[in-house]
């Protein structure tokens, strides 16, 4: 998927979906982004397993972020609203989840090559092993 944005470049894409298994969408792009910048994402969330879950999903700061990029500053993960950000999934259902990009028209983030991830728990394990996948997200802005 591609949004247009502060030039004819920006946008977001996405990586290779999945389609089995407990997992979500793979890494995305957002490129080129500036102040005042918005557009949507949609992600897929898969439950594979052989029983119910309830999923939640969240952005996160990335604790290892990539060579070349720095972790998004935690204060920055207010930019992205997850709006069905909880599902209750039977077995075998994949969900698209719907994020809102929102860049403030004040910040200062200018030129910059960050790393977030967007994490899916499965909130319905009860036990010491509980399972949670995440995916790399990309974001540079313009100077």
């Amino acid at each position: 998927m591609l949004l247009s944005g502060c030039t004819e470049e920006s946008g977001v894409s996405e990586g290779d979906g999945i389609s089995e298994g407990f997992g979500i969408s793979s890494e995305a792009n957002l490129d080129n982004l500036c102040p005042g910048w918005s557009g949507t994402a949609v992600i897929k969330v898969v439950n594979g397993q052989d029983k119910e879950r309830t999923i939640v999903v969240s952005a996160r700061v990335s604790w290892q972020p990539d060579e070349g990029y720095e972790a998004l500053p935690e204060e920055y993960l207010s930019w992205f609203t997850i709006v069905n950000e909880t599902a209750n999934m039977g077995v075998g259902e994949v969900r698209e989840v719907i994020i809102n990009i929102d860049i403030p028209e004040d910040v200062d983030y200018a030129g910059k090559k960050a790393e977030f991830r967007i994490r899916a728990d499965d909130v319905s394990q009860t036990g010491l092993i509980q399972m949670a996948v995440e995916s790399k997200w990309y974001i540079t802005t313009v100077k």
